[in-house]
């Protein structure tokens, strides 16, 4: 069964070479993997931004309104709020970069601009305070909600005790109404 060009390789040969060679590519590949992210943590420590390896959370860039002053987190909160009133959908991701585009057509350079850093730093801040106030009022809420039980069962054992105390706070309160 052999032809004129040499022995055959049986599968089993044929496979194993296709193993080993798949095993070098897979070596090369985490090879790689490991420098770029070496590369990203150089990047990292320099700018001093966290780069995210696929997507992360975005950074905010604040936008002023000069015609306004009015401070906005991010350029999509300012396409939000303006978008009304140059006739864009305030529900459009892209409403800032139309708004940017009609402004730019008019001839209208510095209506919108980028925020000073201490301006940023005081929009953030109070976004910031604002979104932690929101989550201390829902935690209060659902605590609340489970103290509600909790406050069910509690009067639920002070029938099953007798309820002393509580008899005596309405009894002195029933004289204090008589007198």
């Amino acid at each position: 069964m052999t032809t004129g060009e040499g022995p055959q390789k049986s599968r089993l040969e044929i496979i194993e070479e296709a193993i080993a060679e798949l095993q070098t590519i897979m070596k090369t590949v985490g090879e790689t993997m490991d420098n770029m992210l070496k590369r990203m943590d150089n990047v990292e420590k320099k700018s001093g931004v966290k780069k995210a390896l696929f997507g992360g959370k975005k950074e905010r860039h604040p936008i002023t309104d000069a015609k306004t002053g009015t401070v906005f987190i991010s350029m999509g909160a300012a396409g939000r709020a303006l978008a009304e009133e140059f006739g864009e959908d305030p529900n459009d991701n892209f409403s800032y970069y139309k708004i940017q585009k009609k402004l730019k057509d008019a001839g209208i350079t510095d209506r919108l601009r980028d925020s000073s850093p201490e301006e940023a730093e005081k929009v953030i801040k109070e976004e910031e305070e604002r979104i932690a106030a929101i989550e201390r009022e829902a935690a209060e809420s659902q605590a609340a909600a489970s103290g509600e039980g909790v406050a069910g069962e509690g009067a639920g054992q002070k029938e099953e005790t007798g309820g002393a105390a509580e008899g005596k706070a309405d009894e002195s309160k029933g004289k204090k109404g008589k007198k």
